[in-house]
């Protein structure tokens, strides 16, 4: 979730243009992204990372909370 992308990784990844202090840039296919991670996570290794780790990840996580069921205002609290 950064504002670039960054340089090729060796393992599988998906970068979501998420510029910093801003919402995703394609907000569908971000959703779209973190419903395959909550469904990837269930049998694998899923990592959601942005630059500084504190901002868009705790938004990314919040998303996974709410798609798991938690309540909206229930998930920004357990991320914060």
């Amino acid at each position: 979730m950064l504002g670039r992308q960054l340089a090729p990784v060796t393992w599988e990844s998906r970068w979501i243009p998420w510029p910093d202090f801003w919402l995703p840039k394609n907000q569908v296919a971000a959703a779209e992204a973190f419903r395959e991670a909550w469904t990837r996570a269930e049998v694998e290794r899923v990592e959601i990372a942005c630059g500084g780790g504190i901002g868009r990840t705790g938004t990314g996580l919040a998303c996974l909370a709410v798609i798991d069921g938690i309540p909206s205002h229930e998930a920004v609290n357990l991320c914060s």
